[in-house]
């Protein structure tokens, strides 16, 4: 019997319906042929099936699939301590609309486990199997069919969680062989050491250590050694580079805040709300406040960037944050923005926000109050009032010193993202520009302010 959406399937109820009872075709001579002509073979179907099993066969001999990496956080003993803590952050991540796959290749290469691009076949990354601590498989929870989880931990670092949507085979066969190939790659490297304890412990030797020289052998000087090369210079870093990893680390702090709100606002969400309390969880005063100070932080940052990013452009990221504005703002205190003055906006990011704003994010804007709409200049320059801000990151990194000057303003398309893969905290390359989740408007519709 055969399947009813195979590629190669061929409808034959037209050609049995033109047979006359006396079983000759109604159809010329002419017709006949030209259907003989669109229509394949028999046995050209037959090889072409035989091709493409060939080719499946090949493809599972080779651990090599294609995956949509989903999501990759590391273990912090806190809110993320096992697989589950990280399997339920993904689902909330999907709930708010932030989840940003990318399909790639998974294929297992010699001793590594490597990601790579599928049309370009350039590599994402590269893992040790001797890494791996743990495979898992998870089938049908809410949002995903076919989850595939993947425990990391590489030298004295925190455990790492990749997850990948498995569509065109199911995770659980994945895992299966990727077990074997651990297996496999495993007792390789057991039978290696077990063969040299067993050479040590019965006195054996490799001939080619203790055999005397070959007959033709002539003693010769020893080469001279070489000077130790001295340690490569250290890259440039300059300011534009700089202004950019501030940015990715300021969108980055604000999506975990983010994700705090929502994660307290869903715990509440089933509680009886006769009586309206604060929500239990939420942030305080001071981290909403601290939240947009850095939102701030940034709409001045995305003025300089204007026309020096591109793919996300510097306007997508200022509608990214009036949308994380309109989710922040109504969780915080009343008129808590309004007090927010420090730091002040730049004239350019004036500018900047006024030429490219909606006319609904201009309403919330121009709601925010003085401190929000009045650039640095009109605010006069010794009022007493303007507290002092030095910008603080979650994770305490701090700006390196800029260490070369700025190339001339260009427009430069922004890389892909490693999957987030995990946001990256290094150092852009030259033409390495913001490599970021854009986030979409927010939706988060479980949380209500409080």
């Amino acid at each position: 019997m055969f399947r009813s959406n195979s590629p190669f399937s061929c409808d034959t109820n037209s050609h049995t319906g033109s047979m006359r009872s006396n079983g000759y075709s109604t159809m010329d001579e002419t017709s006949s042929e030209i259907s003989n002509l669109s229509r394949p073979s028999a046995k050209s179907i037959y090889l072409q099936r035989r091709h493409y099993a060939a080719a499946v066969t090949k493809m599972m001999e080779k651990n090599q699939y294609r995956v949509e990496h989903l999501f990759t956080c590391d273990l912090d003993g806190k809110d993320l301590s096992n697989v589950r803590d990280c399997v339920e952050r993904l689902k909330l991540l999907d709930q708010m609309g932030r989840v940003w796959g990318q399909n790639m290749m998974l294929e297992v290469q010699g001793a590594n486990l490597l990601l790579s691009d599928i049309e370009t076949k350039e590599e994402l990354e590269s893992i040790s199997l001797s890494h791996i601590l743990e495979l898992n498989a998870v089938l049908n929870i809410e949002g995903f069919s076919s989850l595939l989880i993947m425990s990391v931990q590489l030298h004295r670092k925190p455990t790492t969680i990749f997850m990948f949507q498995c569509e065109e085979i199911r995770a659980d066969y994945i895992e299966k062989d990727l077990k074997r190939a651990l297996a496999n790659r495993f007792e390789a490297s057991d039978f290696s050491k077990a063969r040299g304890q067993r050479q040590r412990e019965n006195g054996e030797l490799d001939e080619s250590k203790v055999a005397g020289p070959p007959e033709d052998y002539e003693e010769k000087e020893p080469a001279p050694r070489k000077p130790p090369s001295s340690p490569p210079p250290p890259k440039a870093y300059t300011e534009l580079q700089r202004k950019v990893d501030i940015l990715n680390h300021i969108l980055n702090d604000v999506e975990v805040f983010i994700g705090r709100i929502a994660a307290a606002g869903a715990k509440n969400l089933k509680k009886n709300k006769k009586k309206k309390k604060a929500v239990k969880g939420m942030p305080s005063t001071e981290e909403f406040a601290a939240c947009l100070q850095k939102i701030k932080y940034g709409f001045n940052l995305l003025g300089e960037l204007n026309g020096l990013i591109k793919d996300p452009s510097a306007a997508d990221f200022v509608h990214s944050l009036f949308s994380t504005l309109k989710f922040v703002v109504p969780h915080c205190a009343e008129n808590l923005p309004q007090t927010i003055i420090a730091p002040l906006f730049t004239p350019q990011c004036i500018r900047f926000m006024s030429e490219e704003a909606t006319p609904e994010e201009d309403q919330l804007w121009q709601s925010l109050g003085d401190p929000w709409n009045i650039p640095s200049t009109q605010w006069p320059e010794d009022d007493e009032d303007i507290p002092t801000y030095t910008l603080e990151f979650y994770d305490g990194w701090q700006p390196p010193e800029v260490t070369a000057a700025s190339e001339p303003e260009s427009r430069q398309e922004s890389p892909e993202p490693s999957p987030s893969l995990k946001p990256s905290h290094q150092t852009s390359s030259k033409n390495e520009q913001v490599a970021l989740h854009l986030w979409a408007p927010a939706t988060c519709s479980e949380t209500e302010p409080p």
